[in-house]
């Protein structure tokens, strides 16, 4: 298992560091020998930039990657919120989706699956149980809970096993 990224990074968003998801993948993943599987996750930080930004540089990562190692499983995994998302937190949601569509990549959606509901604050819905009272990272309960959802859908998508010979 090999984890890329930084923190504040987006698919349009530089983060702190002055790097975006395709500058990271450059950097930490892409001169690896090729994995089974690489799932894509983020679009949280994004937020701000249009629909068309997040989806040109999404659909271009995402093309990076398919010609990097073509033999590989690809999944993008849609933001996560710590609470119910606000309109841009759908925005972008939206713009991943449609760049997982057109590029035929399997797309898991958080959003829309509800992993998160409420806010640690209403005591409405189930954020106080899994998300840190900074309202959007997850705690460790959250953590379980996130990676249980996430291998759920995988195995809707039929993606739990590596393929074999390439």
């Amino acid at each position: 298992l090999i984890i890329g990224g930084r923190y504040g990074s987006g698919f349009v968003t530089p983060g702190r560091t002055g790097q975006t998801f395709a500058t990271l993948f450059n950097q930490q993943l892409a001169w690896r020998p090729a994995p089974d599987m690489i799932v894509v996750s983020g679009g949280h930080n994004d937020w701000p930039h249009s629909y068309e930004q997040v989806t040109t540089a999404a659909r271009q990562l995402l093309t990076t990657i398919k010609r990097r190692w073509p033999a590989s499983r690809l999944v993008l995994m849609g933001p996560l919120w710590g609470s119910d998302p606000p309109p841009k937190g759908l925005q972008v949601r939206d713009a991943l989706q449609e760049a997982a569509g057109r590029l035929h990549v399997p797309f898991i959606d958080p959003l829309a699956e509800q992993w998160i509901t409420g806010d640690i604050h209403s005591g409405i819905g189930n954020a106080s149980a899994y998300i840190r009272r900074d309202g959007t990272h997850p705690t460790p309960a959250g953590n379980r809970y996130f990676a249980d959802r996430f291998i759920t859908d995988l195995r809707k998508l039929g993606l739990t096993r590596p393929r074999l010979g390439g």
